[in-house]
């Protein structure tokens, strides 16, 4: 039983076979034990060939219908009456848009979750069961498996994990259909496969990864007063000793947690290292009360441009010939944010003194040709001086076939 959920006096289950069943149950019967006889309190229908595997199940805003979202390859979705159970309409995703993995009711749509990477998010008018809107997760955001619906906002955990053991929960404005927010996961714990809410809270159960021997319980605030998950840092430029990058804000409207943002920090490691730990805090990128105290000069940025167009700092005293791997995180008045995932590995150029030793070598060997091909020329004989006088040649050739002696002066 993949799915369930209670409406009115009955209760319904999804079996998953192929094709998936839907089955109601009489739980006021159940509970007083009126169900000697299972037929009484058990009713049964199937859906059709090939809708197998219901992943998420909700009444519609009016509890009269009942909304089934299948795990298939596309993604299927059912509209069942109620009490009834029969068939009032469904909706087959475009082609790439596989297995749904969750669903959530807002109004009179429908919230689903694609199983891919990255995942989609795909909001349906449950009225005529037509697609609204769809939203593209980003790199990392892996399978939506969870819905918590908080207002007009979806917190949607991910059934992903990343190559540092965590996952991620993300805010996303359904009235809008764009991402507003995020939070990362503490290392090992992944795969947010179930969530519920609870007034302000969210709380996912997590699967652990294969180096914990236990799950948990994550709590989200869903009133976040942290900054949202900035972006990694993108390459811009380099010389032998530094690396300019920028990153902008994932989240234009709502990136500061509800405050302003007041400073942003570089992590740094090298890019064959595969961990950050607190000795990777490289620098600041502005004044940062939260950044250590001890590592905040080498990072240059422009105050001004702070809250206007993102982020950029350039990090100096770096090896030549050396690859480099980026993070940020960024802090608002009340602490910092959740680190970005690691950039792309940016590497340093050749150092000055190697390229200058290269060039001097270059331009010798360059001009030392260049000085035996024209001393060649100069000295080479001239074709003229050797084929001047074609008369004087044929008189030599002439006077040899006739025994004549040459004059003195023709030529050889």
């Amino acid at each position: 039983l993949l799915a369930g959920t209670v409406v009115g006096d009955h209760a319904y289950f999804s079996a998953g076979s192929n094709p998936a069943t839907v089955m109601r149950l009489d739980v006021l019967k159940m509970q007083a034990g009126g169900c000697a006889d299972w037929s009484k309190c058990r009713y049964e229908v199937s859906l059709q060939t090939g809708e197998e595997a219901v992943r998420a199940m909700f009444p519609d805003e009016g509890g009269s219908s009942l909304i089934l979202a299948m795990y298939t390859e596309p993604g299927v979705i059912v509209k069942l009456s109620l009490p009834d159970l029969t068939r009032q309409g469904s909706l087959n995703l475009h082609k790439g848009e596989d297995k749904i993995l969750c669903g959530a009711r807002y109004g009179h749509y429908g919230i689903f979750g694609t199983a891919t990477s990255p995942g989609k998010l795909i909001k349906v008018d449950l009225r005529t069961m037509t697609r609204v809107a769809t939203l593209d997760f980003v790199s990392g955001e892996d399978r939506p498996a969870t819905i918590v619906m908080r207002g007009t906002y979806a917190f949607i955990g991910f059934g992903s994990a990343w190559a540092e053991g965590a996952s991620s929960v993300v805010k996303v404005d359904v009235e809008r259909m764009v991402r507003v927010s995020g939070v990362v996961t503490k290392e090992g714990q992944t795969w947010l496969y179930t969530g519920v809410g609870w007034q302000q809270w969210a709380f996912y159960g997590t699967r652990g990864t294969e180096n914990t021997r236990h799950s948990t319980i994550v709590r989200i605030n869903m009133n976040p007063t942290f900054p949202g998950i900035p972006v990694p840092p993108a390459f811009n430029a380099s010389s032998d000793s530094s690396i300019t990058m920028n990153w902008n804000r994932e989240y234009p409207e709502y990136h500061n947690g509800g405050a302003p943002i007041i400073g942003a920090r570089v992590l740094m490691r090298a890019a064959d290292h595969h961990d950050w730990s607190a000795e990777h805090i490289y620098a600041y990128a502005a004044p940062d009360p939260a950044a250590p105290k001890d590592r905040i000069s080498r990072v240059h940025e422009n105050p001004a441009e702070l809250l206007e167009h993102g982020y950029a700092a350039t990090v100096d005293q770096l090896d030549a010939e050396k690859a480099y791997k980026f993070a940020v995180i960024l802090t608002n008045e009340v602490g910092p944010s959740h680190r970005s995932r690691s950039s792309l590995a940016m590497t340093t150029t050749v150092a000055w003194s190697y390229e200058a030793l290269c060039l001097l070598i270059f331009s010798g060997l360059t001009g030392g040709l260049a000085y035996i091909y024209v001393s060649s020329w100069l000295s080479a004989p001239r074709i003229d001086a050797l084929y001047a006088d074609t008369d004087r040649e044929e008189e030599q050739s002439n006077s040899l076939l006739s025994g004549k002696k040459a004059r003195p002066d023709a030529s050889p």
